[in-house]
């Protein structure tokens, strides 16, 4: 995978693309959960990939239905934050802002920055 490189590192990404970029080796979260940790149980998940959310929850279906694990995302715009509520509905996962890390704009109906989010599955 590409992981592009940004002048301040904490913003580096796999999906903000610059000229600027170093190759790495990627995974996903059931691979590591399945084949290369001994990890029985997950209780918390943080996620904060800078605007790879999506991805990461992908490759994490699997782990999410089994484990149940609660979790804090930060989303990285309006677009990811709806791909991400939608993911997650699906396992069934339900979101909440977390107070003073977002700024929903009613008028427009609209993500006006990035947010953080819990999820968790009832029951």
């Amino acid at each position: 995978m590409k992981l592009f490189l940004n002048q301040n590192p904490d913003l580096s990404s796999l999906t903000r693309k610059s000229s600027n970029f170093v190759k790495v080796r990627g995974n996903t979260v059931d691979n590591v959960v399945r084949n290369e940790l001994p990890i029985q149980t997950i209780d918390w998940m943080k996620i904060d990939v800078e605007g790879s959310e999506y991805l990461v929850l992908q490759g994490a279906a699997e782990t999410l239905r089994d484990q149940r694990p609660k979790m804090s995302i930060e989303i990285h715009g309006e677009e990811n934050y709806l791909k991400v509520s939608e993911l997650l509905r699906g396992l069934p996962y339900t979101t909440e802002f977390i107070d003073g890390w977002a700024i929903w704009n009613d008028r427009d109906r609209r993500l006006d920055r990035n947010c953080w989010i819990c999820a968790s599955v009832d029951g």
